[in-house]
């Protein structure tokens, strides 16, 4: 329960920062949370993730990683789930396929937000709209981290 509350505190936080049009819960394990959320008036989508659209979403994801046009801070579970999945190319065309042991959870929300985000604004680029032109929150980040920051940066264009 406290986690649930966590979770609805940020996410009315961010509606009152950004104009969310839509906030997306997989129902496997979010239905409640998902109507706990539409109570409050957030725009809640309730996503049952289908053959079709793993077959549509996996590969948006495996291209920002292949392209770098998708940097996320060093999170070793995030990897080695990253690295657990291979592409099959059938019949039908490219397939992702979970060959890890390593359940999904952190790959799947990086998935949905690369498919939520990506969806036309323009070639190789994933975009948003309606966010705010600067930072409205800035962390209280060290020399350290800031530093670490730039070696990804640098990292990325190379």
């Amino acid at each position: 329960m406290f986690f649930r509350s966590l979770l609805e505190a940020a996410l009315l936080d961010l509606t009152a920062r950004f104009n969310l049009a839509r906030i997306r819960v997989e129902s496997w394990q979010g239905a409640g949370v998902a109507q706990s959320l539409q109570r409050l008036g957030l725009p809640v989508e309730l996503f049952a993730p289908t053959p079709r659209s793993n077959a549509e979403e996996w590969p948006q994801l495996a291209q920002r990683l292949a392209k770098g046009t998708l940097v996320v801070f060093p999170h070793a579970r995030l990897r080695e789930e990253l690295l657990g999945l291979t592409v099959e190319v059938g019949a039908t065309g490219a397939k992702v396929v979970d060959r890890g042991r390593a359940h999904q959870d952190h790959a799947v929300a990086v998935r949905g937000v690369v498919a939520s985000l990506g969806m036309g604004y323009g070639a190789g680029v994933v975009a948003a709209v309606n966010l705010a032109p600067t930072a409205t929150r800035t962390a209280n980040l060290s020399d350290a981290d800031r530093d670490d920051i730039r070696g990804y940066e640098r990292e990325q264009r190379e």
